[in-house]
This record gives structure tokens, sequence and C-alpha cells, in this order.
């Protein structure tokens, strides 16, 4: 089962331990996405986790290990990511109008799903190289593994850490935090997988 305090705290050890280099590894995950409109986003996703994870199962911190994941299996899978992030938003814009008064439960109930959906596939693409719908598949096995209701929980609060508000600082310190917000639920979803996992990800049942 997993433990959602461990998981939480691990994530906020390991940050602490290299803060330099997580959010300098993110910020520029971040930037080669963004630079490549989109298109680098499965493979920059891959490598991201496999930076996170070897430093959360084997405590290795190897920043290098960001690149070299582009493919079309990881392409593929970014694609796919950006299609449901575009249903996300258009959800939005359509509980905006018809539903106001609850654009806001709307918007978090969808994202958390999307959150769900989404929150071990890279870590397992990472891990031993499984086809995107593998992976998406194998998601929701860990997730049962691990229990739906703790992985609701801390999908939830890993959610509410990214709306936290950020337009009272200066621009660089928005910035900085805005790259940490994206980097914590990197870092707890691949300390999530390495507490559920000892085995490579194609061995998990």
């Amino acid at each position: 089962m997993l433990n959602i305090f461990l998981v939480l705290s691990q994530t906020m050890r390991l940050i602490l331990a290299y803060p330099l280099g997580v959010l300098g590894i993110t910020l520029l995950a971040l930037l080669a996405t963004v630079a490549s409109l989109g298109v680098l986003t499965g493979a920059m996703a891959v490598g991201l986790a496999k930076v996170f994870l070897l430093l959360a199962r084997e405590g290795r911190w190897q920043p290098q290990e960001l690149w070299g994941k582009t493919n079309r299996n990881s392409l593929y899978a970014g694609w796919a990511s950006i299609g449901m992030l575009v249903g996300y938003m258009v959800l939005l814009l359509a509980a905006d109008k018809y539903y106001a008064s609850f654009t806001e439960e709307v918007g978090f109930l969808a994202g958390l799903l999307l959150g769900l959906v989404w929150f071990y596939p890279f870590v397992l693409m990472a891990d031993a190289g499984l086809g995107w719908r593998q992976a998406l598949a194998k998601n929701w096995r860990l997730i049962r593994k691990g229990g739906v209701l703790a992985h609701v929980l801390l999908a939830a609060l890993l959610e509410a850490i990214q709306l936290l508000p950020t337009d009272k600082v200066n621009v660089v310190v928005q910035l900085m935090v805005l790259v940490l917000l994206f980097a914590i639920p990197a870092v707890a979803q691949c300390v999530a997988y390495a507490s559920l996992t000892r085995e490579p990800a194609k061995e998990v049942s």
C-alpha cells in the first residue's frame, strides 16, 4: 500500500538534497518542450522520469539521462498527453460557459483524472522502455496495487500544489517557484513508483 506521508517526505528530502540540480534539470526539460512547440513533450518527460527515478531508487544523480529519449514511442506518448490536455482545456471552457459556478470544481476533478491517467506511464517508459499504450495499461495496475484511494489523495495533493498563487513575487522568483511546482509532482511520481516496485517495470504484475 502506498504511504502518502513517506512519498511526500522522501520527495522533499531528495529535492532539498539537490535543489539546484532538480530545478535546473526541470527547467531544461521545460525549455526544450516549449522550444520544440510541444513536439518533445514525451521525450523530455521520459528523460526527466529517468533522472528522478535513479535518484529515488538508487540515490544517484545522473542529469545526462535527460537526453537521448527521443524516439517514436516517447513522441507518441507526449502527443497523446497533449491531446488529453487540450480536451481538459476544452472541458474547462465548456464548464465556464454552461456551469460557471462550478468551473473550479469541474476543472479540479478533470485535472485529477488526467493526473491519475499519466501518474506512472512516463516513469514506466523510463524504467523499462515500455510502449506508451502498455505503460498506460500498467499505470492502472500499479495504482490498484498501491491503493486507488491513496493515489487519488496523493494526486489531489499534487494538483493542489500546482494551484498555489505565484503572482505576489517578482518574475525571477515566480519562475523558480513555477519550475519547483512542476518538479515536485515529477519527483513524487518516481518516489511512489520506486516504493511500489523492486523489479523492472516489465516484471510488474
